[in-house]
C-alpha cells in the first residue's frame, strides 16, 4: 500500500491518485472506498489497476483490522462473479494507495511490511498536471516486461526492507497494553522470571488505572516489543515470557 499522509486538508492526496488514470483509458480500472466486507470488495481486486484506500482511518474501527488486512493480502481471491454457478479463482492485478490525516494509522504492532508511506507537504500541480500519464504508464509498463523477463528487479532489497521498517516506525500506533508493559516490564534471564500473557493481563489489572486489557492483547504487545514466547524451564506445562516487572510490589 503506497500511503500518502498529510497533517494538512485539501492537499490533494486523493486527486494526485485519482490523476494517474483519468485522462487515460484506464479511467475505467480506478477504484476508491471499496466494501471490504462485501464479496464484491473481492471481485474488485481482480477488475482494477488502483484501489484508493481514500481517508484511510475510516477502515480502522474496531474490529476491521483482520479483514483490513486479509483484503489486502489477496493474491488470488476465490469469487462467484454474478450469474456463476461455481467460485473461481482469480488473479489480483490491482495495487494500493491511500490516504489519511491522522499520525497513527499503522494498527499493527507485529509488523506492517505492505506499507510504504510518505509525508505530503504539498503537491508541484503545474508539473505534475503538465506531465503525459499515457507515457509514464508507457514507461510503467515496460519495467513491467523487463521484471516479467527478469531483467528488471522492482521488489525492495533487505535494506531498502530494513529502511521501510525503521521509516514505519513514526506511524505505529501503539496499544495501552504495549505502552505499559513497556513501561513496567524488563527481559530476565532468570528461569524464575516466568510469566503468561494472563499474568501479564492480571498485573496489569491489579498495579494500574488500566482495566480492560486483555491476554489476546498482551500477546500481541509482547510480540511487537519482541518478548519470545515458551516454554518455563521451570514447568514445561506452560507457556509464556522470560520477563519480569520492574518495580516488583511484593
Amino acid at each position: 500500500v503506497i500511503m500518502f499522509k498529510s497533517d494538512r486538508q485539501k492537499v490533494g492526496k486523493s486527486e494526485f491518485f485519482r490523476h494517474l488514470t483519468r485522462s487515460t483509458k484506464l479511467s475505467n480500472y480506478y477504484m476508491e472506498n471499496p466494501d471490504i466486507g462485501n464479496k464484491d470488495a473481492l471481485i474488485s481486486l481482480t477488475e482494477n489497476i488502483i484501489i484508493n484506500f481514500d481517508e484511510y482511518d475510516t477502515y480502522l474501527k474496531e474490529g476491521n483490522l483482520p479483514t483490513l488486512k486479509s483484503y489486502i493480502s489477496q493474491e488470488s481471491p476465490k469469487v462467484r462473479v454474478p450469474y456463476g454457478k461455481k467460485q473461481e479463482k482469480m488473479k489480483r492485478i490491482c495495487s494500493f494507495v491511500a490516504t489519511t490525516n491522522i499520525p497513527d494509522f499503522l494498527r499493527d504492532e507485529t509488523g506492517n511490511t505492505r506499507f510504504i508511506c510518505f509525508d505530503i507537504v504539498g503537491i508541484e500541480w503545474q508539473e505534475y498536471t503538465k506531465m503525459d500519464i499515457n507515457l509514464i504508464w508507457v514507461q510503467a509498463y515496460h519495467y513491467y516486461q523487463q521484471y516479467q523477463k527478469g531483467e528488471y528487479q522492482c521488489d525492495l532489497t533487505n535494506e531498502e526492507e530494513k529502511a521501510n521498517d525503521l521509516n514505519n516506525l513514526k506511524y505505529l500506533y501503539h496499544s495501552t497494553e504495549y505502552e505499559l508493559i513497556e513501561k513496567l516490564f524488563e527481559p530476565s534471564i532468570n528461569p524464575n522470571d516466568f510469566m503468561t500473557a494472563t499474568d501479564i493481563t492480571d498485573y496489569l489489572h491489579d498495579n494500574t488505572r488500566y482495566k480492560t486489557a486483555n491476554s489476546r492483547a498482551v500477546g500481541r504487545a509482547l510480540s511487537a516489543l519482541g518478548y519470545k514466547r515458551g516454554h518455563s524451564k521451570m514447568d514445561n506445562k506452560f507457556q509464556g515470557y522470560q520477563i519480569r516487572a520492574k518495580h516488583p510490589t511484593n
